[in-house]
């Protein structure tokens, strides 16, 4: 599970909800503050909101592997969304990185090189 403090908590939920198509598990708003829990698949990202005073430190990225990269990338860029170019890696994989509203930043990657390990030609 990743956790992800939203200073701009609104903004920042229709982010991973609307354009990155993710599903809410679990919402909240108690006097810990807000929060919501983003099923990512093999993982989790709870996006929070903490209540005044109390403090949960920033986090810094986080990559996420998809099964088709270039698929991402098109359907993100089309509806304007700020991603950075499409670049195959000497590792193996292609990659493109965009930054939620708070400012963390995701890198969403696939393997392309069966030769070093990938599954997509």
């Amino acid at each position: 599970m990743f956790y992800l403090r939203a200073d701009v908590f609104d903004r920042t939920r229709r982010f991973y909800s609307d354009l990155l198509g993710l599903r809410a598990l679990y919402e909240w708003d108690d006097s810990d503050g807000r929060g919501v829990m983003f099923d990512c698949g093999a993982c989790i990202i709870e996006l929070i909101e903490p209540a005044p005073g109390r403090d949960i430190p920033a986090a810094i990225g986080v990559s996420l592997r998809t099964s088709d990269v270039k698929e991402l990338w098109n359907r993100l860029s089309s509806v304007g969304a700020s991603v950075s170019s499409l670049r195959v890696r000497d590792w193996g994989d292609s990659d493109f990185e965009l930054r939620d509203p708070a400012g963390f930043r995701i890198v969403f990657f696939s393997p392309t090189d069966p030769a070093k390990g990938g599954d997509q030609a």
